[in-house]
């Protein structure tokens, strides 16, 4: 009896290729944006971290100089003094190829004769290379084998390099082979002999860091002898400080595409609970010809498991195509907010298999309700339309109280103090799993609140309309809560997004003083140029139409936990630009003005649990200083963390007399198209500086800001499609069991138009119904993601801005779904013929 019930339905989904096909395209996309997502995600932290070993090597520490070099010298003394001799060192610093500028890529100036203890790649016997060649002529790199084939390059070729600020012609000493793991991110680095490194970038007598193997003794003796200013740092800790850098934006999007499966779960959960609904007639035949309960749950999961396997194939080659364009999307954001990384490397195959058992997992745990009520509804319930419905009515009041206890739940996780992203994401799913529960018992509600409007507007088909949809609750109930959330979800990311943007606006108008600001152009180290020395500041001040200058040194120091950012300040007429938002503004400017304390970044503040008032040790050139934290203040441009303090307090303390940038007010009334002019001969005359006036510098912020959210805006619009396909399903089964209904109507006299007017009317509603319940519902997930999420894991906190048009879109969306879903049922009713209409069930 099973077989044939099994086979039976194996014939129902063939004779109803609709609801087939759609049962599978919702599995597939809930799999291909999760597979996608981490595809994208593994691509790029492996490539990360495939390059890290290849710059890194074997080395155990570097050594590396609180300004970000060190004097060359440094490297004898370890040698000749200290005796340690697995030691090398090295020269990293960011170069453009004007033949490939689509990338990023990194020289890495070694000592050939150093290099054995710690990497493989520039030394004798490492490949096709002249190291005779390399240490004696001046521009000379070696290339991987990808670089050197994508330039087309051999050894003798030249081609341009554009290093420290300036465009240079290099020669091609040798091109070395890399093993198949890291081949795909060799492609980005060149290298160079040390000297030639150094005269390339401009850094005479100076190098980046100096890599070494040490024992534990040795360490220790290094540690104890240093000077002040050079720290000893674990090799591993830079790398994985920026590993975990990104962890958080990592986290974000996997928890964004499991978002994406849970809507796509219970999508499937809606077309199997509706294919279950559609055979009960079935069902109930069979329960009375003796099919056991345990049978009858067994098909009914087999059946599942069957649709779940082919729509995860559909899935993991949707996902696998997906991957390709999100991966692009999230180096490219990586880049805008971390570092310069632009390889991606060939994931795993645990991704696939992790896709593939979510896939089947999604899909059991949505059949086991609707294979659970199937096997134990009693024959003669099965075959009763009534006895559905009061079912689903009973239920209603168990699955509030349900709803209410996942809700105090979620509540519960939510206001746990405590900084992990991980419990933020359990609480936000919480949210998502109540209003699951909570949905069917809000829908019956809204409906009987909208009958009395769908009556007068529509008259006795409005009335038809509303209580057609009030009465079959078991289908409508789904049909509602499946386009709620999915909603919910696009219209609570929209609001997080648009809030985020407000409030970078602001900030940008709050930081942006000056009308003008003069940097130095990237690639130009601050101690390269003369651009910005004492006497071209005087030159500045003195520019017709100048009423004040803003100074600012940005540098980054080494810390144990990674790169800290300072910025160093002498404010100009409209004072420091901050905004304050832990600490009295007024005393946290006036220390920062006596130049005895700092105020440091939220992102900071959270990261390492510093309150007002603490006391902040930084590495300086005379050994460890200690400030007070004057204030917290809010801070966009990076979730790593920053620390303000005056200029004179920065020069005191690191011996350093470079600036990086000058902002240029302009006086009232003064010319502003001739002080442009002015200064853009000024920056030219100079050859290193890049000149912008403010609103250059909001709009090219506010870009980066658009291109960061990106992949997040792409990830929302495909649960907005996962929540089309799956109101599409259901609608389409729902139709499919009025047809007796619509034969009933087309017997009293109602012709194909009117038909067609009644089932648009009812999906609209139900999208209507879906989009008023799904407004609350998006402005409690905004407000997770805003104020638990986001400050989790970035660090800054920001306001949430509910706007009219944002809740009225996602309105608009809802019914816009419905209503597109429900053509085809609508076109397909109205033109079934009488007869065949009346025969159904």
């Amino acid at each position: 009896m099973s077989r044939l019930f099994a086979r039976a339905g194996r014939r129902f989904l063939l004779r109803h290729p609709g609801q087939l096909g759609l049962a599978l395209v919702g599995i597939a996309l809930g799999v291909a944006v999760v597979v996608g997502v981490d595809l994208a995600n593994d691509s790029a932290r492996r490539g990360f971290e495939l390059s890290a070993a290849l710059v890194t090597g074997r080395a155990t520490h570097q050594l590396v100089g609180v300004s970000g070099t060190l004097p060359d010298a440094m490297y004898a003394r370890l040698r000749r003094e200290l005796g340690i001799h697995r030691a090398a060192p090295v020269i990293e610093a960011p170069v453009r190829l004007p033949a490939a500028p689509d990338r990023a890529f990194t020289l890495l100036g070694v000592d050939p004769l150093a290099e054995a203890p710690l990497r493989d790649e520039v030394t004798p016997g490492a490949g096709e290379l002249d190291l005779v060649r390399l240490q004696t002529v001046p521009g000379t790199v070696i290339l991987p084998q990808p670089l050197a084939d994508r330039l087309g390059a051999k050894i003798g070729s030249h081609f341009e390099l554009v290093a420290g600020g300036r465009e240079q012609r290099v020669e091609v000493a040798g091109v070395i082979e890399v093993d198949r793991a890291r081949r795909e991110v060799a492609g980005a680095i060149l290298f160079a002999d040390i000297a030639t490194a150094q005269e390339l970038t401009g850094m005479i007598g100076r190098i980046t860091r100096i890599d070494l193997v040490l024992s534990p003794a040795e360490a220790a003796l290094l540690e104890s002898v240093a000077p002040p200013d050079v720290l000893l740092l674990p090799a591993e800790s830079q790398g994985q400080a920026i590993v975990e850098m990104t962890r958080a934006f990592r986290i974000n999007l996997t928890a964004l595409s499991f978002l994406a499966l849970v809507v796509g779960t219970f999508l499937i959960y809606a077309t199997l609970s509706f294919l279950a609904v559609r055979r009960r007639q079935t069902i109930g035949t069979v329960r009375a010809l003796g099919i056991t309960r345990r049978q009858l749950f067994g098909v009914t999961l087999a059946e599942a498991l069957a649709l779940g396997a082919v729509g995860t194939a559909m899935g993991l080659l949707l996902g696998h195509l997906l991957g390709s364009g999100l991966t692009s999307l999230v180096l490219r954001t990586i880049e805008d907010l971390y570092y310069a990384q632009s390889t991606a490397v060939r994931p795993g195959v645990s991704i696939y298999i992790k896709g593939a058992l979510l896939g089947l997992g999604a899909t059991l745990i949505a059949a086991l309700a609707p294979a659970l009520a199937a096997a134990r509804t009693p024959p003669r319930a099965l075959q009763s339309r009534a006895a559905l419905e009061r079912g689903t009515r009973q239920r209603l009041p168990t699955l509030a109280i349900g709803g209410a206890v996942v809700a105090a739940g979620a509540t519960a996780i939510l206001m746990v103090d405590t900084q992990s992203l991980i419990v933020a994401f359990a609480g936000l799913f919480g949210v998502v799993a109540a209003a699951a529960l909570l949905i069917p018992a809000l829908t019956p509600w809204v409906i009987r609140v909208l009958q009395a409007p769908a009556a007068w507007i529509g008259g006795l088909p409005g009335r038809l309309t509303a209580r057609a949809a009030a009465a079959s609750l078991s289908r409508t109930g789904v049909a509602v809560t499946a386009l709620a959330l999915a909603t919910a979800t696009v219209m609570g990311i929209g609001l997080m997004i648009a809030s985020f943007r407000g409030n970078v606006a602001d900030w940008l108008d709050q930081t942006l003083q000056a009308d003008f600001h003069l940097r130095l152009a990237p690639g130009v180290a601050d101690g390269d140029s003369d651009a910005l020395r004492p006497d071209a500041i005087a030159t500045l001040r003195g520019l017709p139409g100048v009423a004040g200058l803003s100074l600012a040194r940005w540098s980054r120091i080494p810390t144990a936990d990674g790169w800290l950012q300072i910025r160093a300040i002498e404010p100009g007429p409209d004072g420091w630009g901050l905004r304050i938002v832990d600490g009295d503004p007024d005393a946290a400017r006036t220390s920062l003005q006596s130049g005895d304390a700092v105020v440091i970044s939220e992102s900071l503040a959270r990261r390492r649990e510093i309150a007002v008032g603490d006391s902040f040790v930084l590495p300086a050139a005379s050994g460890p200083i200690g400030f007070e934290v004057a204030g917290v203040f809010r801070d966009y441009s990076s979730d790593r963390g920053a620390v303000v303090m005056r200029l004179g307090a920065y020069r005191h303390h690191w011996q350093d007399e470079n600036l990086s940038r000058v902002g240029v007010y302009l006086a009232p009334g003064a010319d502003a198209g001739a002080l442009r002019r002015a200064l853009d001969r000024f920056a030219a005359d100079s050859g290193h500086l890049n000149l912008a006036a403010r609103a250059e510098l909001r709009a090219t912020a506010m870009r980066i800001f658009d291109r960061t959210f990106t992949i997040t805006e792409v990830l929302r619009w495909l649960a907005g499609l996962v929540a089309f396909f799956g109101i599409l399903s259901s609608l389409l089964a729902l139709e499919l069991e009025r047809t007796r209904e619509v034969g009933v109507l087309r017997a009293i006299g109602f012709v194909p138009a009117q038909i067609r007017t009644l089932v648009i009317a009812q999906t609209s509603l139900l999208g209507l119904v879906a989009g008023l319940i799904a407004m609350p519902l998006g402005v409690v997930l905004a407000g997770v993601l805003v104020y638990v999420v986001n400050e989790r894991a970035f660090g800054w906190s920001m306001d949430l801005a509910v706007s009219p048009a944002g809740l009225a879109a996602g309105v608009v969306m809802a019914l816009g779904a419905a209503l597109a879903a429900g053509m085809a049922p609508a076109w397909r009713l109205a033109r079934m013929p009488l007869a065949a209409a009346l025969r159904e069930e």
